[in-house]
């Protein structure tokens, strides 16, 4: 997917998309490194790619799902939790170790135009 961000056209790649015409919904798989700095770094890039796109209209936050897959225990990791809640703020956030909120996000999907 091609967006311009400041004048300059970026190209992001995603995971999966549903589109007709428009898109629908964005699905980025996003795993969440073991250390601290690697944990900011990869945080940091997709808080910028999701403002890139949604400041640029591409998509709304609504339509933009991010899927991680983290236990209760590395949910309750300082970087962790702060990267959830951030990015979770940004877009969708669909935990797969949580498979009743998966399943909704995923059915809801199915049955876009």
């Amino acid at each position: 997917m091609k967006c311009t961000v400041r004048g300059v056209e970026e190209e992001y790649v995603f995971s999966h998309a549903l589109a007709n015409g428009t898109i629908e919904r964005l699905f980025q798989r996003f795993s969440i490194p073991k250390t601290k700095g690697r944990i900011q770094k990869s945080r940091d890039a997709m808080a910028w790619t999701l403002e890139s796109l949604i400041n640029g209209k591409v998509v709304t936050s609504e339509q933009a799902v991010l899927i991680v897959d983290e236990t209760p225990e590395r949910q309750s990791e300082t970087e962790v939790d702060k990267t959830l809640r951030l990015l979770g703020g940004m877009s969708r956030l669909v935990n797969i170790q949580n498979p009743v909120q998966a399943e909704a996000v995923f059915a809801e999907a199915a049955k876009l135009p």
